[in-house]
């Protein structure tokens, strides 16, 4: 079985975070931290994980794979998410993305299809985060969630900005687009959202090792 893929930040990439906005430094190591159990399918079912008592993990985790609860000593006592999870709204239409699987890769790269995903994706992922880690696999959404920048070069301007609210990592990594600190932190908004954090959890150097730590293993 193919994991997923997740761009993972590089020590650049939060030396210059750390340098210019510890709180949204933090939150972005906690989503990566998340996505990175899910795809390892490493559900916190031990309690001396590193990670496994930083509470925005967990609840984040927990959010997006309800199943994990149960796993999660953290979780089982969560009245607020119990609540948020037996009353949120799903939209399945994200699911047409599964189609891509069937076609060519010129005709997934080509340029009408890009947009059309990566609306689709812009819309609906904040009400099916979950999709993000059970698409049926193929080349382009694994190249969006990759950052796979180079694929996605020649995009108009305001679909490159569409990628930033899916994965803000791109904001990192196009050199050719200018405020790009300002357009990470717009794109961390989204990115919160779809992981039920308010981004109000100040920035913790303990913690933001465990999971810098947990990251590059």
């Amino acid at each position: 079985m193919h994991h997923r893929p997740i761009y993972i930040p590089t020590n650049e990439d939060i030396a210059y975070l750390k340098d210019n906005n510890e709180t949204y430094l933090y939150n972005y190591l906690i989503i990566k931290t998340i996505e990175k159990l899910i795809v390892e399918a490493k559900f916190l079912r031990h309690p001396d994980m590193p990670v496994a008592n930083i509470h925005e993990v967990v609840h984040g985790l927990c959010w997006v794979s309800p199943n994990s609860v149960s796993t999660c000593e953290l979780a089982k006592y969560d009245a607020d998410l119990c609540n948020k999870l037996i009353t949120r709204k799903t939209d399945k239409t994200i699911n047409n993305l599964n189609f891509l699987t069937s076609f060519a890769p010129s005709v997934l790269y080509n340029i009408a299809v890009i947009e059309s995903t990566i609306n689709l994706l812009r819309q609906e992922l904040v009400n099916v985060p979950q999709f993000r880690f059970t698409y049926a696999e193929n080349a382009l959404l694994n190249s969006i969630f990759s950052v796979d920048c180079e694929k996605f070069n020649l995009l108009p301007y305001d679909y490159l900005i569409e990628l930033i609210n899916i994965e803000p990592s791109y904001a990192l990594k196009f050199e050719k687009l200018d405020n790009r600190l300002q357009k990470f932190i717009i794109g961390m908004n989204h990115y919160m959202q779809r992981y039920d954090l308010d981004g109000q959890t100040r920035y913790d150097e303990e913690n933001a090792k465990k999971l810098i730590k947990y990251l590059h293993s």
